[in-house]
């Protein structure tokens, strides 16, 4: 009966090393892109959210890009815009492409008026990148 070597310990501890290494970096991957996504699916959750609420409540309500990494959700009652709900983004995740000052606003039938026409809710983590693409009907997709 043999034992086994130093070298032979240090061998199968030098895979397992790697093999760790390999399995933290793919958990990492996956954690960032979890993050991204969910962040694109409140974003998308919100302006239907927004679509419904000018539905039932009769008043204009509006999706409004804040910052980089913020948005809120609008409601216009007497002429004036108050801000129902601030959302902010996760930590490394941001708008691209979609300036300060966009919004998406649902009139009282909940059609939707983009301002710029056009508009493209673009989230990134600076790896990649995810858009919502809203229709005038209010509903929703999202592209990767």
């Amino acid at each position: 009966m043999q034992g086994m070597t130093i070298i032979e310990l240090l061998v199968v501890l030098a895979v397992l090393g790697i093999l760790f290494g390999l399995g933290a970096m793919m958990f990492s991957r996956l954690n960032e892109r979890t993050i991204l996504e969910s962040a694109t699916t409140e974003l998308s959750q919100t302006v239907m959210q927004a679509r419904n609420r000018a539905l039932e409540s009769g008043d204009r309500h509006r999706v409004i890009v804040s910052g980089a990494t913020q948005y809120a959700m609008q409601v216009e009652a007497s002429g004036s815009w108050s801000t129902e709900r601030t959302i902010d983004l996760p930590n490394g995740v941001s708008f691209s492409g979609t300036g300060n000052g966009s919004t998406l606003t649902f009139d009282t039938r909940g059609f939707a008026d983009f301002n710029p026409t056009g508009l493209v809710f673009q989230l990134s983590d600076g790896k990649q990148t995810l858009a919502i693409v809203a229709a005038m009907s209010g509903t929703t997709r999202i592209h990767r």
